[in-house]
């Protein structure tokens, strides 16, 4: 971890692991059954774990390009 590209790395594997975590299996879940069962509060979490990583790992990759 002594360069900035593993600083980077890490991130795109933070934000890989975290789009995992938080949004497959329920989103699975969601379209195997057709019905949303885990609430409306994560409803909304779940959405902006959808979007949020993939956002951060466009922008780790821009600036490893630019670097």
């Amino acid at each position: 971890m002594r360069t900035v590209t593993n600083y980077y790395l890490l991130n795109l594997a933070i934000s890989d692991a975290t789009i995992s975590i938080f949004n497959t299996g329920f989103s699975w879940s969601y379209n195997f059954f057709y019905v949303w069962i885990f609430g409306s509060t994560y409803c909304a979490i779940s959405n902006l774990m959808g979007i949020a990583p993939i956002c951060a790992s466009v922008f780790t990759m821009i600036v490893m390009s630019i670097d």
